[in-house]
């Protein structure tokens, strides 16, 4: 699921990629036990995040986008249309391993 959603992100971001090797998923922070995640993202010019809900479809993966984020100056994430979900929610973060060239849990005590 964590590659699928990576792979699908120039398709899904409402925001076209300004670099010529398009969007690149750096985290994905899956809300536990609903169908949504956050995807951090970056086209190595402009990092962005989009909240979406994820469902399967015709054996395949599909997303509707519900907000999306602008990094403030402060490192955090500013909504800038739509609707985020109640900060209590639980995350569970996966990062890209380039080394290992896989998706791998993140280790943190921060969730969002």
């Amino acid at each position: 699921m964590v590659g699928k959603l990576a792979e699908s992100i120039n398709e899904i971001s409402p925001t076209p990629y300004l670099d010529d090797i398009g969007w690149i998923v750096h985290r994905i922070s899956f809300v536990r036990d609903r169908p949504f995640a956050y995807l951090e993202y970056t086209d190595t010019k402009v990092a962005l995040r989009l909240l979406l809900q994820y469902y399967y479809q015709d054996s395949g993966i599909r997303a509707k986008v519900l907000a999306t984020f602008t990094p403030t100056e402060h490192g955090e994430w500013e909504l800038d249309h739509g609707k985020d979900l109640d900060s209590q929610q639980q995350l569970v973060n996966f990062i890209f391993d380039g080394d290992a060239k896989q998706w791998v849990p993140e280790q943190t005590s921060n969730n969002k």
